[in-house]
């Protein structure tokens, strides 16, 4: 088992050198690449107003500035998390962005020769009922472009927040999520797709972590490891 530092709790992005000599200095030599802290969710909630942040060229010489550190210290970035947008998100507009920032992302992981990238599925703007199939089209779509860059997508559990109350949302339901994997997998021909295990989405639908891991079996790649409460985010 490996375990990596995610570079989530980074404070200075203009600053990388001085804390990956930190991180290198702390005995981790591999991290995950959480691209939330690059594009946040707030970002998205602001994306395409007067009041976005999101400036590409900037965001492009920090992710850089990131991968040259990582390197120069010895640190290899071997899983990398997409940016992700709110369980409350009032955004129902975002899907296909996701989908361009998911495909560049894989595209990344390759040229770094990293491996697996965690996905949040999709679940703003689409009925319940609906979100196994966008979410089969999606991954799909995704996986085609991994399967070219030998990449690993790896879809994460996820909360719904109603009206502040969270509940199990998309990928909480081990069997729906196991048979997504695998439906894609089947398609492609090809063990493109598995699984992320989010260990505070457990906590706050109460689900046994140890039970769901024994069910996901092989499907079972990562483990993000977040500390809570139990009852809020």
């Amino acid at each position: 088992m490996k375990e990596s530092l995610s570079t989530t709790c980074i404070i200075d992005l203009n600053n990388p050198e001085k804390y990956m000599s930190y991180v290198s200095a702390a005995g981790f030599g591999s991290m995950m690449l959480d691209l939330g802290m690059l594009y946040t969710k707030s970002d998205f909630e602001d994306y395409g107003t007067k009041n976005s942040k999101c400036n590409v060229t900037e965001l492009s010489k920090q992710y850089d500035q990131l991968i040259e550190q990582s390197l120069r210290h010895s640190i290899q970035i071997d899983s990398m998390r997409m940016p992700q947008l709110q369980w409350n998100t009032k955004r129902e507009d975002l899907n296909d962005l996701l989908l361009q920032i998911g495909e560049k992302c894989i595209k990344a992981c390759s040229r770094i020769g990293c491996h697996y990238i965690i996905v949040q599925p999709l679940f703003s703007g689409i009925m319940k009922t609906d979100r196994y199939q966008e979410n089969y089209r999606y991954c799909l779509k995704l996986g085609e472009v991994a399967k070219e860059n030998n990449v690993y997508i790896l879809l994460e559990n996820q909360c719904d927040n109603i009206n502040g109350h969270l509940i199990r949302g998309m990928c909480s339901d081990v069997n729906a999520a196991s048979g997504l994997i695998d439906e894609i997998n089947r398609k492609l021909n090809s063990e493109v797709a598995g699984f992320c295990l989010n260990t505070e989405v457990c906590s706050l639908c109460g689900q046994d972590m140890g039970e769901m891991a024994a069910e996901l079996g092989s499907k079972l790649k990562a483990v993000l490891v977040k500390e809570r409460d139990g009852i809020y985010e």
